[in-house]
């Protein structure tokens, strides 16, 4: 596809259009449409190949995301002890995101981007130029994040936003002061691409009349369907997207795949499983959440325990559970599995970093040896 994509941007110019060799067509039939813009791109700006671009492409988001990960981490923790715990934490997730690979990981490393640099601007509690820049920069990269993998950046924006109500005390102008700049590098992204594909809908419709318009939003419903198929049942349902293309054919043969009837017809269909068999649901969700909790209990681990013994207050937890909770909806709704749970995987990872690094910054050392000390003496 994303050769496709660069035949058509070579051929007419215009970006996300893509060339089978035949018809001119939409890039990115979805609404993931962010790499099919960037990787073809660069590949003709540069005189790559598709398979260059792409490790360059890859390569670089993975590296600018775990600087400044590490540069935020630097500058939040203050003992060398919980520096290092914040690298081999952010490199593992890095290591795990990169096994998952495709576009997936885009969710892991704009909350490792974002999230350190954020926590240390915020701990200082100071309205600064640099922190309504930063803000500015955060959102226009949630904005681009949520164009190669939809609602990638969601729960970073949620975190942000929880913090800044709870956390930060601001008068209220000085929160939309910083809330402004984060709304509108987002809104800026959107209009970006908005125009981008109004443009490519406008040509094809001048120059390759009978193709299928692209969609343009991301499937929901289909998702939610298929997502049924996580436990054996007796519907026929599993997770394969045949499934719920098969399901629709026998509806409505004439209903364009992901089209607005094709949505309203799945709709239908899990509306009619709930009410049919609430308990077939509630085990099927209830089996979902126990396999999300597992991934709480891998990868926050120790921080868990130390969030209990060294609470970091209200107002840092909402936010975290906050994020945790949006993230948490991928696998629930759809399936538990660990590309659609990067997001949580990497907020609970850097929950856990926080929070262990709180637990040595109140003293955590010095109690552990203590009670040590007392158990050799009473032994």
């Amino acid at each position: 596809m994303l050769q496709e994509a660069l035949a058509g941007y070579e051929k007419t110019g215009m970006p996300l259009v893509a060339y089978d060799g035949k018809t001119l067509m939409p890039a990115g039939y979805g609404d993931d449409v962010g790499v099919y813009y960037s990787v073809p791109k660069i590949a003709h700006t540069f005189g790559l190949t598709i398979d260059q671009t792409i490790a360059i492409f890859y390569t670089g988001v993975i590296l600018v995301s775990l600087i400044l990960g590490l540069i935020g981490s630097y500058l939040l923790f203050k003992t060398w002890v919980g520096r290092l715990v914040a690298l081999v934490g952010l490199s593992g997730l890095i290591l795990f995101s990169l096994e998952v690979g495709d576009i997936y990981p885009i969710s892991t490393y704009i909350t490792i981007a974002i999230v350190p640099l954020f926590l240390y601007f915020a701990q200082s509690k100071k309205l600064s130029v640099s922190f309504v820049i930063f803000f500015l920069l955060a959102g226009i990269s949630i904005g681009a994040a949520h164009y190669i993998r939809s609602h990638a950046g969601t729960a970073v924006l949620i975190f942000m936003l929880s913090m800044v109500m709870f956390y930060l005390r601001f008068p209220w102008r000085k929160k939309l002061v910083l809330a402004i700049p984060l709304v509108a590098g987002i809104l800026v992204m959107a209009l970006y691409f908005n125009v981008l594909l109004n443009q490519r809908e406008a040509y094809l419709v001048n120059n390759q009349p009978a193709c299928n318009q692209a969609v343009g939003r991301h499937p929901f419903w289909h998702s939610v369907y298929i997502g049924f198929g996580y436990l054996n049942n007796d519907y026929g349902i599993g997770y394969k997207d045949e499934v719920a293309i098969e399901k629709v054919r026998s509806i409505s043969p004439s209903a364009p795949y992901l089209s607005e009837e094709y949505e309203a017809i799945l709709k239908d269909e899990v509306i009619n499983l709930i009410k049919g068999n609430p308990r077939f649901v509630l085990d099927t969700v209830f089996a979902k959440i126990g396999v999300i909790f597992f991934f709480l209990l891998i990868f926050a681990n120790f921080g868990l325990l130390a969030a209990i013994l060294y609470p970091k207050g209200w107002s840092i937890e909402v936010a975290f559970w906050n994020a945790l909770g949006f993230n948490s909806l991928f696998g629930i709704l759809v399936t538990p599995n660990p590309a659609y749970l990067l997001g949580f995987i990497a907020f609970a990872t850097i929950y856990g970093i926080v929070s262990i690094n709180h637990a040595i910054e109140c003293g955590a050392w010095r109690d552990i040896t203590a009670r040590l000390s007392c158990i050799g003496v009473r032994s």
